[in-house]
């Protein structure tokens, strides 16, 4: 909508006025959100000015907060989203959907899909479709009805041009005689990392030429991490647990780590590791991703505490290595990206659903091994040479 008169205060705006008047930050230096019921009991002492002061400039009843029950005012207070919290919040959040990409096959990834739309886009608007008895789902797994979308996923082990393209021929034309009449665009979703090849690309491209009006387009992660970027911090959590944050990793101490090296020291032995200094390029020859990079930029900033660990247990060290090493080879043999290798020895080192100070605690053993090449590429001697 539009605002009466130029330079009156939005409603978001307007609470930062009143946030700022009681001196109670909306969120603190760590970019956390504070509690929703100080931020009202503050506000609610100088509400009644500010309201009617925007009530002169705008020409409208404006009801102060004091006028209203905390109960029915946490609606109108800003939640905090995903641009709100902070870098490593955000990098986690991103890796979390990365891995869930690369993890999750058939309807796991068609309910991840659901769940964040349904979240985006609330009170129905996005609407999840599910087969039903003999009917099936009609070539629907999915419908927005503010943008008149019709959605189709596909999320196999691994992705085949022949499939996919024989997969998208057969969904849209299966679509037409149901649901013609209520989309103007047809959306595939799969569950690839690097997008669509060129064959795909131009099937797409083609099935549009010969149905006008209808648009189609191909859907993946960064086209879902879009959506997530606009999810506030209550529904992140939802789909993805708690994350770390700055704060957390000021906070790690030593005791943090234990849990987490003691678990590793239980894992089989392997050969000696090799324990040559990191290179300096080893992010970038690794293809990690920019997420994965501030993940173990935290990490290393407490790196430190992993050898006052170990300086007594040199050989709980070794193993410890030993077991990273034999988990990364597995890992790679299996042909996973570097993002995947990386959100697996995660899980490996922390469990399924760690708590956000078990997780920075992870994420300081994972950069300590990084930086001492137990995990993940080195250079080419011959290069190095060069």
């Amino acid at each position: 909508m539009r605002w009466p008169r130029r330079g009156l205060a939005e409603p978001d705006h307007l609470v930062r006025q009143l946030s700022a008047k009681a001196h109670r930050p909306l969120h603190d230096v760590h970019g956390r959100s504070t509690g929703w019921k100080s931020r009202f009991t503050a506000w609610k002492a100088v509400s009644t000015d500010l309201a009617a002061a925007w009530s002169r400039f705008a020409g409208l009843d404006i009801v102060p907060l004091s006028a209203l029950p905390i109960s029915g005012c946490r609606a109108i207070l800003p939640r905090a989203s995903f641009h709100r919290v902070d870098d490593l919040t955000r990098a986690f959040y991103e890796q979390e959907l990365k891995i869930a990409c690369c993890e999750r096959v058939g309807d796991a990834f068609q309910d991840l899909f659901s769940s964040i739309m349904e979240k985006r886009y609330p009170k129905g608007d996005f609407q999840r479709v599910r087969p039903w008895g003999r009917e099936g789902d009609r070539k629907n797994d999915g419908y927005l009805r503010s943008g008149r979308k019709l959605f189709q996923c596909y999320a196999p082990n691994e992705l085949k041009a022949a499939k996919l393209i024989a997969k998208i021929r057969d969904d849209f034309r299966g679509a037409l005689p149901h649901w013609e009449l209520y989309f103007d665009t047809w959306v595939f979703v799969h569950n690839g990392i690097r997008g669509v090849g060129p064959s795909v690309a131009k099937t797409l491209l083609e099935i549009e030429e010969t149905k006008p009006p209808f648009k189609l387009e191909s859907w993946a992660f960064n086209e879902l991490l879009l959506i997530v970027r606009q999810l506030v911090d209550r529904d992140l959590v939802d789909l993805f647990g708690h994350a770390p944050s700055r704060r957390d990793v000021l906070a790690l101490g030593l005791n943090d780590l234990i849990p987490v090296l003691d678990h590793l020291m239980r894992l089989p032995e392997v050969a000696p590791p090799d324990l040559r200094p990191v290179p300096h390029d080893k992010l970038l020859r690794n293809q990690l991703s920019g997420a994965v990079h501030k993940l173990l930029g935290a990490g290393m900033s407490r790196a430190d505490l992993v050898p006052k660990y170990f300086r007594d247990r040199p050989a709980e060290q070794d193993r410890v290595a030993d077991g990273f090493r034999k988990k990364y080879q597995a890992l790679r043999s299996d042909e996973r990206t570097p993002d995947d290798i990386f959100g697996a020895l995660q899980r490996y080192a922390g469990g399924a659903e760690p708590a956000p100070m078990t997780q920075v605690a992870v994420l300081a053993v994972l950069a300590f091994f990084f930086e001492t090449c137990d995990i993940f590429e080195r250079p080419d001697p011959e290069q190095e040479s060069t």
